[in-house]
């Protein structure tokens, strides 16, 4: 008579998210009653249950940062999607950081982030209406809306998020998506800062908002001396026969929406082109910035290779590194209008609409 026995471990433990928890304390270093690889396996066996939210989330997050296994981008996205797939919401939040920011092999693409931001919001999390909020208010992978973001950043905020209680304060601060109303926005800012956000802290200390130009704009609209506004960039703007040379004029700085002038900076330009190479130099204040750029079938500057380090609202200490991406120009007889984009190295986003306005120097010159 033959028995047929069979090991105990043959088939897998059944575990619990208080299981996939303490694995996660091992592999974050919290615990230390076994080892890293069988908290690894604990977490891919509870995870694979397909009942167990959590363990997917944290199997996700270990993938993602390389804790306890190799950093892996492909299995920490599969596993924060599996996550999110069964109700853990703010997965979605670490799946849209993956995307806004573009790290590790993964291709920056803020439509993908904001779709994930927008689903995790759509389920309740106070992460995610953070998120999906200031991809709003900034227009990224999205068609910019201060009111939408506003909407969000109401919903996160009476959660209990810091984040979009300072956000708030700032849009009542501008008058962004709203009426402005400083004294709302102050008493918003005042609620982030007592939660420890540091930015309320520092947009508190300054004495005016951002977009305190607007009011001088109102009155020099009204006197019908209209600031410096976005050109737009015709057929009749396609001349670069005289594209060299040294030009002198303005930059503006608009607000996201591209309706506000936040900044207007003196710029002098240099200009040196041979084909379609430019080369170059600009000078922002104290800053002086070379470039590199080719003249794209367009008409469109394209930069290569050229950083400027500079100082913006933001920023606590030291200044932004921001690279230079493309300039769309309309060149007449005149000088040179058009748009300029730069990208923020620190922050990983484009920078705020800018326009540049430009006369030939000479030009200048013979009218004094």
């Amino acid at each position: 008579m033959f028995c047929c026995v069979v090991p105990v471990n043959a088939q897998r433990a059944h575990y619990t998210e208080d299981h996939a928890r303490h694995a996660e304390g091992v592999l974050r270093g919290i615990f230390f009653d076994y080892s890293k690889e069988k908290a690894v396996t604990i977490l891919h066996e509870t995870a694979e249950q397909d009942s167990v939210p959590y363990a997917m989330n944290a199997l996700g997050q270990m993938y993602l940062k390389g804790k306890g296994v190799k950093k892996n981008m492909k299995e920490a996205l599969h596993w924060l999607e599996e996550a999110g797939k069964h109700g853990f919401m703010d997965a979605y939040h670490d799946i849209g950081a993956v995307y806004k920011d573009g790290r590790s092999g993964i291709k920056q693409d803020y439509s993908k982030a904001y779709e994930a931001f927008l689903e995790g919001a759509r389920l309740g999390s106070r992460k995610c209406c953070y998120d999906t909020g200031f991809m709003l208010y900034k227009g990224l992978g999205c068609e910019q809306s201060y009111t939408k973001a506003m909407e969000l950043f109401e919903i996160a905020a009476k959660m209990g998020h810091s984040g979009a209680m300072y956000m708030l304060g700032l849009c009542y601060r501008n008058g962004y998506g709203t009426e402005q109303n400083e004294e709302k926005g102050i008493e918003l800012l005042n609620k982030a800062a007592r939660r420890g956000f540091k930015a309320a802290r520092i947009e508190l200390a300054r004495r005016k908002p951002e977009n305190y130009l607007r009011k001088t704009q109102a009155e020099a609209i009204d006197s019908g001396c209209s600031p410096l506004s976005m050109s737009e960039i015709n057929d009749s703007h396609n001349d670069t026969t005289i594209f060299n040379g040294k030009y002198e004029g303005q930059l503006v700085v608009y607000d996201w929406s591209g309706k506000y002038i936040l900044q207007e900076k003196t710029v002098k330009v240099s200009v040196n082109r041979s084909s379609n190479e430019v080369t170059g130099n600009i000078s922002i204040g104290h800053d002086d910035i070379p470039f590199y750029a080719d003249i794209m079938d367009d008409g469109m500057l394209k930069f290569r290779d050229s950083y400027a380090n500079l100082k913006e609202r933001y920023t606590r200490k030291g200044k932004v590194r921001y690279r230079l991406n493309y300039a769309k120009l309309g060149i007449c007889k005149d000088g040179i209008i058009g748009e300029l984009s730069v990208y923020s190295l620190n922050h990983r986003e484009p920078e705020k609409p800018m326009h540049i306005q430009l006369y030939r120097s000479d030009r200048l010159n013979r009218k004094m």
